[in-house]
């Protein structure tokens, strides 16, 4: 049975281990394999436990999704290179967002830019 859980630092469609004696969700008969991370937000995760041919529908699935257009949660473009990502100022138990390579790449080098510039404040400081 898919199962839901708290606040953690799994990424939608991350594969994990499947508990010994586990049963897939779809099929109860069989033994799951894999248990893939499903929907994740600020409160948790929900946990989907597949057999083979579930998982192997799975990544069928998600490599014909891959190829079409999304849009970004961040800027709104519909592109091909949107992922899971989670804005670094957030931090782990922040919103996942659809994010397009573009505003990845702007907003990870801004929180660079930030962290340096919070070093050298620090290094100027007088003890």
């Amino acid at each position: 049975m898919a199962a839901v859980i708290g606040p953690n630092h799994y990424v939608t469609g991350q594969v994990l281990r499947t508990p010994y004696g586990q049963g897939c969700d779809v099929h109860p008969e069989r033994l799951a394999e894999v248990r893939v991370v499903g929907e994740t937000d600020s409160f948790g995760s929900e946990l989907i436990d597949m057999c083979q041919e579930c998982f192997q529908d799975y990544l069928r699935e998600k490599r014909d999704a891959q190829e079409e257009l999304r849009r970004c949660d961040l800027c709104g473009s519909e592109v091909d290179t949107c992922q899971p990502w989670r804005d670094p100022e957030e931090g782990f138990g922040g919103r996942q967002y659809m994010a397009c390579k573009k505003c990845r790449d702007e907003r990870n080098e801004a929180f660079e830019r930030s962290l340096e510039s919070e070093e050298s404040g620090i290094d100027k400081m007088a003890f």
